[in-house]
């Protein structure tokens, strides 16, 4: 942070920049301290229905601020005698809690007439601001102003419609009138072919990872960890770095000779195959699986080229040495080096570790290489061919390059674009692998819960033999939240999760018990594979917890047939959109879904760039799609399904913006329903409805008015049902915060008695009762985790 006296000497007053508005008004922009922006742009206003001009104030994300810094929009305008009132449209983009940094203002001659947090916003308001009384010449200014110093809380506020009223009669001062927009979509995107999913095994897989000290440990220990592994834990894949790989990250380039040679592991993976587990062998694009070559930097220094960069070049460096680029050659090398290592040591799956792209050393996006550059270019050309790139892109075929920030025509495209690249990797890897193996599988890490749009991962789901994240430091319902988002994007794929039982600051030891057994029962009980890091596993001090991860995992591989695959069931579903997060900043999953979760509403995810394709919407009743972006599939199926009879929940931004960020001239749902949606309240669709809501917040309130929940009982406790692959209906039960205690849960009127699965006890049979008019099974349970089975 900067010193008061060196602030002082940076304080801008950008009064260069103004703006005129239809009225005549002349609006000027100032700017005092750094990152604070201005500028002129469109404000939509739902409600209305149209998209009207308007002046911007933001600040970035990545950024540091001082109390007292701003940005503002002022104009001098004449004050007859009398009352007066200023009237205006106010709106931003942040819906977050977060308050006492970011104020929005209105200032006559400098003094504040009113203010507003940023925090909570929600449909774009209507403001009106009495004005101090006396005629005569003043200056009325609009600002973004911080009360209390920030660091990264981007935000960007947008002013429309000002008007001021005196003794009955208006003077616009920003016309409210609407802007003409010539939307049309864009062109199909190119095709990217899936290869058939590989490897029935991965449904009911249970995979440990041994990892640095423990792979040495499960490798030279092989004999004893490969019976246990199996027997106790009911593990039927292991996870393992090649050795070298393995050695250049535990013991060192000078000691590369004391670590694992090739006929010790050959001869562990014997051992392993023997228990029946398959072998996952752990590489990467980025950093080459952590080989030697680049881990002692080889790569680096015979191939710069083949870095990712930001836009100043800059790279990323975080495990030691610049990550590589899947655009240029790196692509071809490290998918040789892997396929060797996989034809020699006879993998039956490749672990692709951060499939990603990510901030470089200077906190600015990735990538911009040279290699990239020319793709990202050949690709726009290709897609929209010579006169598309002038009549929608606005740009001719020289001007095409990679964006620099938001506001740039290409930026959305862009986004997605970089999803594309890396979706391209796993068909390639998919493709050289399979010459190998044919039943290869082949999956990611992907950090599907990252909170922005720079890693570019959400295209690879669907070119993934099964979909895997890393989840540690959750708690059960965050761990819930973030499966139910995993299962819609998995798309029928088996998800895995990496749960993180073991103590981030010190991996010799496990996590207390009752964690141990929260966080395993919400990602089992939401219908994950379990994938445990192979920490902890000795010492007394962590027995209680191996007891409950003994327990649990052998749940999992004695019911796997129950717990995972299957189709999600629920009656209320929930549109997920990575746009929505990318392009406009919105939360995924959303904050309340973990309220509705608690409350025992099980809940359908639904992946909305797969479009709500074919069977999707199938047994919804409910949806909630708060999503700005929407692609027009999508709200022409919506629109069938809600005429169909379903209940359809809303914000009034919904749909106005496409998967780009680009805004239409109304929203998508509205045109594929032939009626303006956007007003809040109740609207009647054929036979069913749409209810608009001001603020999306209010989502778990009105669901739980149209639907009753799954599940009750005396704390938080969440309810998964599915459709297993052989027919029977599941009802998993976890307890979020303890165990599950005594329940009642909804089934069917039709079932007579189901089948009650618990960890660490015998099957039982349950009667089914009647309770005002509702079917139900009614049980006590000890443990976090309960399946209902009919």
């Amino acid at each position: 942070m900067m010193k008061a006296n060196i602030i002082t000497c940076l304080l801008l007053c950008a009064g260069g920049l103004s703006m005129s508005s239809a009225s005549g008004a002349e609006w000027d922009a100032k700017i005092n301290g750094e990152g604070f922006m201005t500028g002129e742009g469109e404000m939509l206003l739902p409600v209305e229905g149209m998209v009207v001009s308007a002046l911007e104030l933001s600040f970035p994300a990545q950024q540091w601020s001082e109390p007292g810094w701003f940005a503002e929009w002022a104009s001098s305008v004449e004050f007859p005698a009398g009352p007066c009132k200023l009237v205006l449209y106010c709106s931003d983009d942040f819906l977050g809690p977060t308050a006492g940094f970011h104020f929005v203002q209105v200032l006559v001659d400098g003094q504040v007439c009113w203010e507003q947090d940023v925090a909570g916003a929600a449909v774009a308001q209507c403001v009106e601001v009495a004005m101090p009384a006396g005629a005569g010449k003043r200056q009325i200014a609009v600002r973004l102003y911080d009360k209390k110093a920030v660091s990264n809380f981007p935000v960007t506020v947008k002013i429309g419609g000002v008007k001021l009223v005196c003794n009955g009669r208006e003077q616009a001062l920003l016309a409210l009138e609407p802007v003409g927009r010539d939307y049309c979509e864009y062109p199909p995107e190119l095709p990217l072919p899936a290869s058939e999913v590989r490897g029935q095994w991965t449904r009911a897989a249970n995979i440990v990872q041994p990892w640095g000290s423990t792979q040495t440990l499960a490798i030279r220990e092989a004999q004893q960890w490969a019976p246990r592994f199996a027997n106790d834990f009911g593990f039927d894949a292991i996870i393992m770095l090649p050795p070298e790989a393995h050695n250049a990250i535990t013991v060192g380039e000078a000691r590369m000779h004391e670590g694992i040679s090739d006929e010790q592991f050959a001869g562990a993976l014997q051992s392993y195959r023997k228990e029946g587990m398959k072998f996952i062998m752990y590489s990467s694009v980025m950093h080459c699986g952590h080989g030697p070559a680049w881990q002692f930097g080889e790569i680096a220094k015979e191939h710069p080229e083949w870095s990712m960069r930001d836009a100043d070049g800059g790279v990323i460096t975080t495990y030691g040495n610049p990550w590589l680029c899947p655009s240029g050659g790196a692509l071809e090398y490290t998918l040789q080096y892997t396929a060797d290592l996989a034809r020699k040591f006879q993998a039956d799956a490749v672990m692709l570790d951060n499939n990603e792209f990510m901030f470089s050393e200077a906190k600015k996006p990735t990538c911009y290489c040279a290699s990239c550059q020319q793709k990202f270019r050949q690709y726009v050309l290709e897609r929209f061919k010579d006169e598309q790139v002038d009549e929608i892109l606005g740009l001719t075929a020289t001007e095409i390059r990679i964006p620099e920030n938001e506001r740039e025509p290409l930026w959305g495209l862009w986004l997605s674009w970089r999803k594309r690249v890396w979706a391209q990797v796993m068909e390639a890897y998919r493709a050289e692998l399979r010459q190998i193996n044919a039943d290869m599988v082949v999956l990611a890490n992907t950090q599907y819960l990252y909170g922005s749009w720079i890693l570019a991962i959400d295209r690879q789901y669907e070119h993934e033999d099964a979909v895997l994240s890393e989840s540690r430091g959750h708690d059960g319902a965050r761990m819930a939240a973030k499966m139910t988002l995993g299962r819609a994007l998995a798309q029928g794929r088996p998800l895995w999760n990496y749960i993180g039982t073991f103590d981030d600051k010190d991996f010799r030891k496990l996590r207390p018990p009752e964690r141990v057994r929260s966080i395993c029962a919400a990602s089992i009980g939401a219908g994950a594979n379990p994938w445990i890091v192979f920490y902890g596993f000795t010492g007394e001090e962590n027995e209680p917890s191996i007891k409950v991860l003994t327990e649990y995992m052998a749940f999992w591989s004695g019911h796997a047939e129950l717990l995972g695959g299957g189709k999600d069931a629920a009656e209320v579903g929930l549109l997920f959109s990575p746009e929505a997060r990318d392009l406009r900043g919105r939360q995924m999953p959303q904050p309340w879904l973990q309220e509705l979760l608690g409350a025992g509403v099980a809940m359908r995810g639904l992946w909305e760039p797969r479009g709500c394709r074919g069977n999707d919407l199938e047994g919804l009743s409910v949806i909630c799609a708060p999503a700005m972006c929407l692609r027009q599939q999508s709200a022409q199926r919506l629109a069938s399904w809600v005429r169909e009879g379903g209940q359809l929940l809303v914000t009034p931004y919904t749909g106005w913006t496409d998967q780009y960020g680009r805004r239409r001239s109304q929203s998508a749902l509205s045109a594929a329903l032939g009626k303006n949606v956007s007003a809040p309240g109740q609207h009647a669709i054929g036979r069913g409805t749409v209810l608009c809501l001001e603020d999306e917040r209010q989502l778990p309130d009105e669901v739980m008015k149209l639907v009753a929940p799954d599940v009750e009982g005396e704390d938080s406790i969440g309810a998964f049902r599915r459709l297993s692959d052989d027919g029977r209906s599941v009802l998993a039960l976890v307890g979020f915060e303890g165990p599950i205690g005594k329940v009642t849960a909804r089934v069917p009127g039709a079932v007579k008695q189901a089948q009650l699965y618990v960890p660490g006890h015998e099957q039982q049979t349950v009667s089914v009762e009647q309770k005002v008019g509702q079917a139900c099974v009614s049980f006590t349970v000890d443990e976090a985790l309960a399946v209902v089975v009919w």
